[in-house]
């Protein structure tokens, strides 16, 4: 499925066709028929519960196999906006529209990547009504998360984090004094 969505994005029902036409079969010892959409469908609910750990981990490799720079970073929402009633839906709603269209729902996207490389370090869907000022501080604490907690985090990137304002209980202090994180870097 992820060499179908790099290759020839295709629609569920249509990667056994796909699939078919590649050496897929024989390099994987799967036959096409036996990628229909139905066993697609179980294979992905069967993954979903485990996506933000299987994306962590592949993040974390990139990191490390690249040796991807941390010490920048850009973070920014984006909106996506849907046509229809969505009354069941808690996400899907008014918002500020980047598109300029207000008469529209949408839901929020919000995305890190590394400055130097575009490489995602995470996401967050908001629902379409949450407003930009809201989200920062609990971005910083997500990627303080995913960047801090973890063996290879070097002694340079915390003072990094710590240079920014996000301090070690989870606050966000963006005036802090070099004082308080003297000496992280050694």
């Amino acid at each position: 499925m992820g060499l179908n969505r790099l290759m020839a994005p295709r629609p569920l029902y249509k990667v056994k066709e796909w699939m078919a036409e590649t050496v897929l079969e024989d390099t994987l010892d799967v036959e096409a028929d036996q990628m229909h959409d139905t066993r697609i469908g179980r294979t992905l609910d069967d993954l979903h519960p485990h996506l933000d750990a299987i994306r962590q981990d592949l993040v974390v490799q990139a990191i490390l196999e690249y040796d991807i720079d941390l010490r920048f970073h850009h973070y920014d929402i984006t909106s996506i906006y849907f046509q229809g009633d969505y009354t069941e839906s808690e996400m899907i709603d008014y918002g500020y529209s980047r598109d300029h269209g207000p008469d529209a729902k949408q839901v929020n996207l919000g995305v890190n990547v590394t400055s130097e490389t575009g490489v995602s370090l995470g996401y967050r869907v908001l629902a379409g009504r949450t407003a930009d000022r809201t989200t920062p501080l609990e971005n910083m604490r997500a990627l303080r998360t995913l960047l801090t907690d973890r063996s290879w985090q070097s002694a340079n990137e915390t003072s990094c984090w710590l240079a920014i304002g996000l301090c070690s209980n989870g606050t966000f202090s963006p005036l802090m004094p070099r004082s308080r994180f003297a000496g992280w870097d050694r």
